[in-house]
């Protein structure tokens, strides 16, 4: 068993793979194993990674028909060995350090979960300077969800997690905006976590990506897919507390997305995702999840107009 799996799905990234798999080489922490999931792209990816196999013999290779970055994802929890699991996007890089501090203030603190801070890049080049330990401030906790606020965000790319803490959770398949009902089900079990005040990412704006893409209805339809299996988590009465700052925190946090995304999108999708929204509101009324609380009150009264009028 290697001390970290680093699973790294990749599609269609060409131009900023290279940078993505240097910046895990040269980790200042040695013990850990890549595992690339081609998702079947149809650039030049598989061969750079090919090429990066040589010289480097911590890199696993699986290669399979485009599935999506959910099910890649879970392709990689499958294959992997390590005593910790850590997440990154190919279209993004990490600090010389980010593996060795984790691991040093993940296993300092015997915690189950640690998550740092993280920067924005072009997608060619980072500026990094070295992190001195003692400096790294950090905060304990064992609720994640209330004491985090702020902290604990939805990404799945800012955190380290012991093994056994997730390998009965895998990622929704075939949806978009799949890190938030993961990291949400992750916060449920209260792990032991260590929030630190290092950026130790470097997060690309990709303008190809997911959320740069065009508004569609089938985006609210995997919103309402996330936003239900968050719900169904917390309906558990051991967990009334979170359920209410779900309601009064995440609930109005994600709905302002998606208001967001459908007053951007064309004519032509706009009436389709509307009517996707107003029963997406309608269940989270009937389940008792959307309250005043939270919520601007422009976007408190867009949404109960949408609940009064079809």
């Amino acid at each position: 068993m290697v001390a970290i799996s680093v699973i790294l799905p990749v599609y269609n990234v060409e131009k900023y793979l290279q940078r993505c798999l240097d910046s895990i080489s040269n980790q200042t922490f040695d013990d850990f194993e890549i595992i690339a999931v081609n998702d079947g792209s149809k650039d030049s990816c598989l061969n750079i990674l090919q090429e990066h196999a040589k010289k480097e013999n911590r890199l696993q290779i699986i290669s399979q028909d485009n599935k999506g970055l959910s099910e890649a994802r879970n392709t990689g929890l499958m294959h992997a060995n390590g005593e910790y699991i850590y997440f990154l996007d190919s279209d993004d890089a990490i600090h010389p350090q980010c593996l060795e501090i984790a691991y040093e203030f993940i296993k300092k603190y015997n915690a189950e979960l640690i998550c740092f801070g993280y920067e924005h890049s072009d997608g060619l080049g980072y500026k990094t300077k070295p992190f001195d330990f003692d400096s790294i401030n950090c905060e304990i906790t064992s609720n994640p969800l209330l004491k985090g606020k702020n902290k604990a965000q939805f990404n799945v790319w800012t955190k380290l997690y012991k093994r056994e803490l997730i390998c009965d959770i895998r990622f929704i398949a075939g949806i978009n905006f799949e890190d938030y009902p993961y990291a949400y089900e992750l916060y449920s079990k209260h792990p032991r976590t260590v929030f630190l005040d290092t950026p130790l990412y470097f997060y690309t704006r990709n303008e190809a990506s997911l959320s740069k893409q065009t508004s569609r209805p089938s985006h609210i339809k995997d919103y309402t897919t996330g936003i239900l299996r968050v719900c169904d988590i917390y309906a558990d009465d051991n967990l009334k507390e979170d359920r209410e700052f779900i309601k009064i925190d995440f609930i109005p946090a994600i709905l302002k997305h998606q208001i967001g995304r459908i007053r951007r999108a064309s004519k032509a999708n706009k009436k389709e995702m509307i009517k996707l929204f107003r029963a997406q509101l309608l269940e989270l009324k009937r389940r008792n999840m959307i309250s005043f609380r939270g919520h601007k009150l422009k976007n408190w009264l867009t949404y109960q107009w949408l609940l009064l009028n079809r």
